[in-house]
């Protein structure tokens, strides 16, 4: 499987492509199964998706496409792909599996996403991630990246 930042913004791109405002996207061993509030019409338009390994590699490959020439925003700008890849770098960093991602059980006012994965022990977290918190992951991600292939 993927790891999990790469497929959360393969998964992330193609919810944009259908106007995701709220979703929920539970992992498995061999897929994603998500459920997303889209802003398009009918109201309340609630889609279900599943993704395997093989949908998102096309997924990613399309989006590597546009971003490469140009027909993509880059470069700082927020996307649901950018905020789903640093959550899935979050899972990464704490060694876990991941089990579920949502954005809609905000406890607060700033938005936050709630992220819950497994450890190796058999230990369950349940982690709120606020957008700042993204934001410095992001930035820590770019930074990575930019010293891994420099310019």
């Amino acid at each position: 499987m993927l790891k999990y930042p790469q497929a959360l913004r393969a998964i992330g791109q193609d919810l944009e492509n259908h106007g995701a405002v709220a979703f929920e996207i539970n992992a498995n061993e061999n897929e994603y199964l998500v459920q997303c509030d889209c802003d398009l019409p009918p109201p309340g338009n609630l889609l279900f998706f599943c993704y395997t390994e093989k949908i998102i590699k096309q997924i990613d490959f399309m989006g590597k496409l546009k971003r490469t020439s140009g027909g993509h925003a880059v470069g700082g700008a927020e996307t649901l792909g950018t905020i789903l890849r640093s959550l899935g770098a979050y899972v990464e960093k704490k060694r876990g599996r991941l089990l579920r991602v949502a954005n809609y059980e905000s406890p607060g006012i700033e938005p936050a996403f709630r992220v819950e994965f497994a450890k190796s022990d058999g230990s369950h977290f349940v982690d709120d991630i606020s957008k700042s918190s993204l934001d410095d992951i992001d930035v820590a991600l770019r930074s990575k990246r930019s010293d891994e292939f420099p310019r």
